[in-house]
């Protein structure tokens, strides 16, 4: 089963949004930040939110180039695969937090 460039891209940029979302409410309900690096930007949720629109586009762009190049070779088809996956899981994480699982 071969899944289109046009979801592989709504996925990458959803798991983008539910992670931001879930890290935002996730701090305002209390919890901490694991990542060190993203600790000190949450001071200034504005920033932060910028920052991470930068990175996601950014994200998006790699996705989107590599899946353009997945027409030519299977490498980078699976690495775009991987990509989305990789992007998916602080998502899930987050959610399973909240949840409290």
């Amino acid at each position: 089963m071969r899944v289109s460039n046009s979801l592989l891209l709504a996925l990458f940029l959803i798991a983008s949004l539910v992670d931001l979302a879930t890290t935002l409410y996730g701090i305002e309900t209390g919890f901490s930040e694991a990542n060190p690096v993203i600790v000190h930007r949450l001071d200034d949720v504005p920033f932060f939110v910028l920052n991470y629109t930068a990175y996601t586009l950014l994200g998006a762009t790699v996705l989107w180039f590599s899946l353009k190049m997945g027409q030519f070779s299977r490498a980078f088809r699976a690495f775009s695969l991987l990509f989305v996956l990789l992007k998916t899981l602080p998502a899930v994480n987050n959610i399973l937090l909240l949840v409290g699982v």
